[in-house]
């Protein structure tokens, strides 16, 4: 089914106060654990195409309410400490006072953004997204092996015990990958603190990405993205082409 600019742009509009009401609803108060993480479109304006992306969050625990969901429409540079403030002082704005673990992907600063308002907050890297950053540089022939030995960095029992994984990874890969092991000790403060926990806290905190995958509820991000001032109207209707394709079209 082909779906034309035309038909886009009423449900857009159609959609609009929903959106809105839906954005500026209240939040609780503690959240255990938020997702922050950012989608990329391209969007022709103007007679160009451009990397329109923003920040999003998910934020779950609540036992009333479930996920909630925020994002954040429009800005050309959401790995920027800015967009990641911006995100962050809504939440705070809507009526949250405290998180307990940020999950974020390596956005750009964002750990910093978070310290400044949730000073108590522990930060966790997303782990997937630091091995596919670190298997950029790995021939694909190997990726599978380099993968396998990364794996005893991540899977230690405490953060002594991947330092050790990570040297013995370094002696192994590092002359010929330095930038791999370069790469995790640079965001080493924030690889390490799920290792505190058991098992089944790791396997919820250690990623983002299933925040983000096959789940329409999720998705419902994309709402309030069409009740952003700072959204042009191609962002908007971007935006709704994929909360649409997400086949969630509900706004409760």
């Amino acid at each position: 089914m082909r779906v034309g600019r035309e038909l886009i742009s009423k449900v857009t509009d159609g959609v609009m106060d929903d959106a809105r009401a839906w954005a500026a609803r209240p939040l609780e108060d503690v959240y255990p654990v938020v997702f922050l993480d950012a989608l990329v479109l391209k969007i022709r304006e103007g007679g160009s195409v451009q990397c329109s992306a923003a920040p999003a969050t998910s934020r779950s625990g609540s036992p009333s309410r479930g996920t909630a969901t925020c994002w954040a429409c429009g800005s050309k540079t959401p790995r920027a400490r800015s967009s990641g403030c911006r995100v962050l002082a809504e939440l705070k704005h809507r009526g949250v006072q405290d998180i307990l673990i940020c999950c974020v992907d390596g956005l750009k600063g964002f750990p910093e953004a978070i310290e400044a308002i949730f000073p108590h907050t522990m930060v966790q890297t997303c782990i997937v997204h630091l091995i596919r950053h670190s298997l950029r540089y790995v021939p694909r022939r190997e990726r599978e092996q380099v993968a396998r030995d990364l794996k005893p960095v991540y899977t230690a029992v405490d953060a002594d015990a991947a330092q050790l994984a990570l040297e013995r990874f370094d002696e192994k890969w590092g002359q010929r990958f330095p930038v791999i092991t370069q790469a995790w000790l640079n965001a080493w403060e924030y690889v390490t603190p799920f290792l505190a926990f058991p098992p089944e806290v790791r396997r919820v905190i250690y990623t983002t990405d299933e925040r983000f995958k096959g789940s329409g509820s999720d998705l419902d991000c994309l709402r309030v993205g069409l009740a952003r001032g700072g959204c042009s109207k191609a962002q908007r209707i971007a935006a709704e082409c994929v909360r649409l394709a997400s086949g969630n079209p509900g706004l409760g």
